[in-house]
């Protein structure tokens, strides 16, 4: 699986219990997934991007928040090494059936919002 990051700062819809909440991060390419992966107060939150829905969260240390954006972005990519082996460590079956089943979950939230590129 092809794995590749985004440098592009993009707000992504991220699904929680009650309702879609936004969160700016990069998006991270593993094979045909595409995921999230948005940086909050305690940890990394990686979520697919066709349902918002959270695959991971990853622990965030201080060295990462104090890294420029080559250093993050590599960061993601040692990330998107650690999504494939989340994929690889169940059955492509059971991976596309857990997005099925949380498009499903997700259908109480009403449309889900689009993405947006973020400017600074």
């Amino acid at each position: 699986m092809n794995i590749t990051v985004n440098e592009q700062l993009q707000l992504f819809p991220l699904a929680t219990e009650e309702k879609w909440i936004s969160g700016a991060g990069h998006e991270i390419r593993v094979g045909k997934y595409r995921f999230s992966a948005v940086p909050v107060s305690t940890g990394i939150i990686v979520s697919e991007l066709n349902t918002g829905h959270r695959v991971h969260k990853f622990t965030l240390t201080p060295d990462v928040v104090m890294y420029d954006k080559a250093e993050l972005m590599d960061h993601f990519m040692e990330l998107g090494k650690d999504i494939k082996k989340i994929i690889d460590s169940v059955d492509s079956v059971d991976f596309e059936k857990m997005l099925q089943d949380a498009q499903k979950r997700n259908e109480k939230l009403g449309p889900m919002p689009g993405i947006e590129d973020v400017y600074l």
